[in-house]
């Protein structure tokens, strides 16, 4: 197993607790008729993707001492990629929310075909360019520039459909 490959098997599972807490929040998305249901649904979401969140932070502080007990020395150069990978992925389980409200609430699953594949597009221009000048370091650098484009077309989307008022969650 590669170091790379070592940081995705790390990344993977955490991503599966944010899958299943979308799995949970799915039928609360859909049922959301009104302003004030869709703000209890989105401050639910938001205490329920601090799971996944805190797992991410812990993955970016954990101690180099831990990983080396869990992984010997023979990984240290996961060590950076998997803090690299967390620092994006935080990104994605509060992307995963707005996705759920395109999906559900609003029924309009172009917004999740566009942020699906502007994720695509990034990583693979991304890694393209910067694999082969800084190696592996390229691939996390890829994941965090992409959720940051579909964070910002999130944003832009949610401001078309339904204007700066939801956006305020207090």
């Amino acid at each position: 197993m590669g170091y790379y490959s070592l940081s995705q098997r790390i990344i993977l599972s955490i991503v599966t607790v944010t899958d299943s807490v979308t799995q949970v929040l799915s039928p609360l998305f859909a049922k959301s008729a009104t302003p004030d249901e869709l703000q209890a649904t989105m401050r639910k979401g938001l205490a329920y993707m601090s799971l996944p969140t805190f797992a991410f932070l812990g993955a970016i502080l954990c101690p180099d001492f831990i990983y080396h007990f869990v992984f010997g020395h023979r990984y240290d150069t996961a060590i950076p990629l998997t803090r690299m990978l967390s620092t994006g992925y935080i990104l994605y389980s509060y992307l995963a929310l707005a996705v759920l409200f395109f999906l559900y609430t609003i029924k309009k699953a172009g917004h999740l075909i566009i942020v699906n594949g502007t994720i695509l597009a990034v990583v693979a221009g991304v890694c393209w360019v910067l694999i082969p000048q800084i190696g592996l370091l390229g691939a996390p650098i890829a994941y965090v520039l992409a959720f940051l484009a579909a964070g910002l077309y999130i944003i832009g989307a949610w401001r078309h459909e339904y204007g700066a008022r939801f956006l305020r969650l207090s």
